[in-house]
């Protein structure tokens, strides 16, 4: 009689992941076989001494770095300048316009200066300020007077001067001007007010009549000065 034939097996759900899972096992183990250094029975060598320290060996210590220099020191500050000296009072003559009519008294106002005789040549020399003359002629260009100041072969001499050359008394001016102030004092002595002592009004209008020497201011701080002189008498004046 015919054997059964027993019914073929069906594979169990899973059977086929274990085959896999030992295959992926026995793959595992044969990627974490020992090294052949690592089996056991052979001695492993100790690293050298220097493969120990990561950094190496010891490095000398730098050396001291040294302080930077001080900046230099700033320099002083330079002296203030000098202030400079005072200039000299300015002597400011009267405008022809202001003169009148002939004769009249008049002082020079600029040094020095030359008054010009027949011909055009200089007929005597001014250096100071001041000198009293007297005015006979006055044209546009050019003004005849007769020095009643001067002294030596130039008194009473007649010359011509240029216009602006001129002060007469009364006039306006500023008190820094020193011919106003001599013009002023002279008015006072003519007068017999205010003379200084042992002066008679006549030495101390020829005292102002002959005229002054003006000095600059003096370098060391000092002021301009005035001086007059006559007859043995000296008038000083400081601004």
């Amino acid at each position: 009689m015919p054997r059964p034939v027993p019914a073929p097996r069906r594979p169990l759900p899973g059977a086929g992941l274990r085959r896999a899972g030992v295959a992926l096992a026995l793959v595992a183990l044969g990627c974490s076989a020992p090294d052949i250094d690592d089996m056991p029975g052979r001695s492993v060598p100790a690293p050298p001494p220097e493969a120990t320290d990561p950094l190496g060996p010891p490095r000398p210590a730098p050396p001291p770095v040294a302080p930077a220099p001080a900046p230099p020191p700033a320099p002083a500050p330079a002296p203030a300048p000098a202030a400079p000296p005072a200039a000299a009072p300015a002597l400011v003559p009267t405008p022809e316009t202001d003169f009148g009519p002939p004769p009249y008294t008049a002082w020079t106002a600029t040094a020095p200066l030359s008054p010009v005789g027949p011909g055009g040549q200089p007929a005597f020399r001014l250096r100071r300020l001041g000198v009293r003359v007297e005015v006979a002629q006055t044209l546009p260009a050019r003004t005849r007077m007769r020095c009643t100041g001067c002294t030596g072969s130039a008194e009473g001499a007649e010359a011509w001067v240029q216009p602006g050359r001129l002060r007469v008394a009364g006039g306006h001016g500023e008190r820094s001007d020193p011919l106003v102030v001599a013009l002023g004092m002279r008015a006072r002595w003519a007068a017999s007010q205010g003379l200084p002592p042992g002066f008679t009004r006549e030495l101390a209008c020829l005292l102002i009549d002959r005229g002054f020497a003006l000095a600059p201011a003096d370098p060391r701080g000092g002021p301009p000065v005035a001086t007059w002189s006559a007859a043995g008498a000296e008038l000083v004046l400081a601004w």
